[in-house]
């Protein structure tokens, strides 16, 4: 992601140390900067956390949905149209997919 410019740059600390590296995150590894300047770093710590913590509660959510659409056979791949899922949905699908998948294998 950062070859790509494609991070969200958490930015913490003295604020003189996050002037100073401002230049080399938005634009050239990051797409995005939240500043938290003069802030104690482990401010952007928690926030990486907690925003991580939302992702992984939706792509649980998304295959607990998926699990149940399976077993009632109103799953997309039952009704053989899994093309219509939403295109914006469609990253977190593939997620949600392969987590299921994992969980099968540890079952096993």
């Amino acid at each position: 992601m950062a070859e790509g410019g494609q991070l969200v740059c958490v930015l913490a600390g003295p604020k003189e140390d996050v002037e100073e590296v401002v230049p080399y995150c938005k634009g050239m590894m990051g797409r995005a900067n939240i500043d938290f300047g003069g802030q104690p770093p482990e401010k952007a710590t928690l926030l990486k956390v907690i925003g991580n913590t939302f992702i992984l509660s939706m792509v649980e959510t998304i295959s607990e949905g998926q699990v149940v659409a399976e077993k009632t056979r109103c799953a997309h791949e039952e009704r053989g149209d899994s093309e219509r899922i939403p295109e914006g949905c469609q990253g977190a699908h593939r997620c949600a997919r392969r987590y299921r998948r994992n969980l099968r294998c540890e079952k096993s």
